[in-house]
């Protein structure tokens, strides 16, 4: 994934025809950051065309979705 400038590498934990799982945990001194990138992305190379793919991410509504979360983690 990558934020701006940010890379952060990202284990892939299962993949079907349809889909991948990737589950990370995401620490509160990271937030900030993630909260301030201009853009955001994911990037992975396709293991059956070889083809490097990136994806944006859209960040709308991601600050709201933090606070949330925050809130429910006390």
């Amino acid at each position: 994934m990558r934020a701006d400038k940010s890379i952060r590498v990202m284990a892939v934990r299962r993949c079907t025809q349809e889909f991948c799982l990737v589950r990370e945990t995401i620490a509160k001194s990271d937030f900030s950051s993630l909260l301030s990138a201009k853009s955001m992305s994911l990037a992975f190379t396709s293991r059956t065309s070889g083809q490097h793919i990136v994806i944006a991410i859209p960040a709308t509504g991601l600050t709201d979705s933090i606070r949330a979360m925050l809130r429910i983690d006390r």
